[in-house]
């Protein structure tokens, strides 16, 4: 990743913008690696999701959705089918 390069500096600015900070490259050369400026979680995110402001914290919402199950008294056992 060509930390000089324009594009580069543009994701930076788009990262900022929406309270992430831009790590490096992701999983491909459509995806980069970010952190939750709020609470420090990383995750790897596509650039035009960070461009248009639509994306979450996964780790946030599984510890989210597992004290809700808690609070019911149940336990969150896997990911659901939809």
């Amino acid at each position: 990743m060509d930390w000089n390069s324009k594009i580069t500096k543009k994701h930076i600015k788009e990262a900022e913008a929406v309270g992430l900070t831009l790590l490096g490259e992701g999983r491909n050369a459509s995806y980069r690696t970010y952190r939750f400026n709020k609470c420090k979680h990383e995750q790897e995110i596509t650039p035009v999701m960070v461009r248009i402001n639509c994306f979450r914290c996964n780790q946030c919402l599984q510890i989210k959705l597992e004290k809700e199950a808690k609070a019911f008294g149940l336990t969150l056992i896997g990911e659901g089918r939809n």
